[in-house]
C-alpha cells in the first residue's frame, strides 16, 4: 500500500516511470510560474538561500532535506 507521500508525489513509488525531459522542463516552468522560488519554503517557512532545493513531479519546490525526512517517516 503506497504512503501518503507515495499518492501525493512527493516521493516517488517503487517502480514508477520516471519523468522524461520534455515533462521535466514543463515541471520547472510551471514552477517559475508561480514564482515559487520567490516565496519561502511551504513546510519549514525559511527563505531559499543557498539550501538545497527539490522540485517534484507536481511541480511543488521544496528544501532538499525535506525530502529526505519525509522519505525516512514514511509518511
Amino acid at each position: 500500500m503506497p504512503t501518503l507521500a507515495e499518492r501525493l508525489s512527493i516521493v516517488g513509488r517503487s517502480g514508477q516511470e520516471e519523468l522524461k525531459e520534455k515533462d521535466w522542463d514543463d515541471v520547472k516552468r510551471r514552477c517559475i510560474e508561480r514564482g515559487d522560488h520567490l516565496s519561502s519554503c511551504p513546510i519549514c517557512q525559511e527563505a531559499w538561500g543557498t539550501r538545497g532545493q527539490v522540485v517534484l513531479n507536481c511541480s511543488h519546490l521544496f528544501h532538499q532535506v525535506t525530502e529526505a525526512c519525509l522519505q525516512q517517516q514514511r509518511i
